[in-house]
Parts: structure tokens; sequence; C-alpha cells
């Protein structure tokens, strides 16, 4: 998880673009750099438009870790 690229993401969307970002979360009890806090990945981008948000374990997921995903568009 490398947090200062979020910004990179949102200054590289051109009008209409659309990015998808999935991120591990935090396992309680368990604080790491690299994962994030339910509903940190959402607040990041919540100056663009969000076209899905979701946080859980995926569909399907052999490992069971949960994660953050986020569908935004630059406008």
């Amino acid at each position: 998880l490398q947090r200062d690229l979020f910004d990179e993401i949102k200054r590289g969307l051109a009008p209409g673009g659309i990015a998808i970002v999935i991120v591990h979360l935090a396992i309680p009890d368990r604080s790491s750099k690299f994962s994030l806090q339910p509903g940190e990945l959402a607040s990041f981008f919540s100056d663009c438009a969000i076209l899905h948000v979701h946080e859980g374990v995926p569909t399907g997921s052999e490992i069971g870790r949960p994660v953050a995903e986020v569908v935004i568009r630059h406008e």
C-alpha cells in the first residue's frame, strides 16, 4: 500500500476517466501500514464521483482477507 499514489491516480485521470482501486483492509487487532481502515479508501476519493464502493471478503476468495474496493470517475 502506497497512500501517496492515491493523489497520483486522481491527477492522472482524464475527464470522464475511470479508476478501479482495491486494497487490503486491516484485520482487527492487527494494524499494518500496508492495510487501510474501514471507510478510509472511499474517504481518499470523496472528491471524485464514486461509482462503486465495497468492503469485505471478495466472493470466491481462497484467502478470505477483507478488501476495500472503489471505482471512481473523474468529472
